[in-house]
């Protein structure tokens, strides 16, 4: 049931990136404004995921998770609707994708603490490897999928068909059978924080590897922007963008 809850909330995400950046540059058809909608989608994920870190360990996971699962599935419906009438805005993506990206932010740490939590320790380096690779292969097929219904129908669908997702994950997530909730000793925010950051520093192979990703990413961010306009304006379009993003 995590597994399949997994995956489905694995395979919105993949979709959407595409989606977004086509759905942007139909709305407003500026660079400017698709590096602005992704920069709001970044800085609240960044921004909330400290925050997601603390609230994963003292409230059950698995709630966590049906509230962000909900509150995106109702936003990618409203994006969704806003675009089948024609009457999504820049200011509204901003919005949209802020509140997106902040469930994103809550829902990561608590799915990824939830997983010791339903398998026992013996097989948690395989529970593990299968969701890793689920999420590989959902980030490979993904964006080609979304590429090919951006071309053949329009971003709209994309985001519904996400919003869709995001209800079946919730849907095998309410069907896991977990132990019951413990509830932590009260305890101090900023305290839980610094006791993470400890945690992190700790351990050289952690922080060496956010440090690389951090690089990777900043540097990265400039083909998230620019790609889909190179895709527009000279390679014909979402499906070639689809199918380099799979690559990527």
């Amino acid at each position: 049931m995590l597994w399949l809850g997994r995956v489905s909330s694995s395979m919105g995400d993949s979709v959407i990136g595409v989606a977004l950046a086509f759905a942007v540059l139909a709305t407003s058809s500026s660079v400017v404004a698709l590096g602005l909608v992704l920069a709001c989608f970044t800085v609240s994920r960044v921004a909330l995921t400290l925050v997601g870190g603390v609230f994963a360990d003292r409230l059950p996971r698995r709630e966590v998770m049906l509230v962000c699962d909900g509150a995106r599935a109702i936003v990618q419906a409203f994006t969704a609707t806003m675009l089948f009438t024609g009457q999504m805005t820049l200011p509204l993506f901003c919005v949209t994708i802020s509140i997106f990206g902040a469930a994103s932010a809550f829902f990561a740490p608590a799915s990824t603490g939830l997983v010791p939590q339903t398998v026992s320790a013996e097989r948690l380096q395989s529970a593990n490897a299968l969701l890793g690779i689920s999420q590989s292969l959902a980030n490979v097929f993904g964006p080609a999928l979304s590429g090919i219904f951006v071309a053949a129908f329009s971003p709209a669908w994309v985001f519904a068909f996400d919003a869709v997702t995001f209800v079946v994950s919730a849907y095998f997530l309410l069907r896991l059978r977990l132990p019951a909730h413990v509830r932590p000793v009260a305890q101090n925010f900023v305290a839980d924080l610094a006791k993470g950051l400890h945690e992190v520093r700790s351990r050289a192979w952690v922080w060496a590897s956010m440090i690389s990703f951090s690089l990777t990413n900043l540097c990265f961010a400039a083909f998230l922007v620019l790609g889909p306009v190179v895709a527009r304006d000279e390679l014909g379009g979402a499906r070639e963008w689809g199918w380099i993003a799979a690559g990527v």
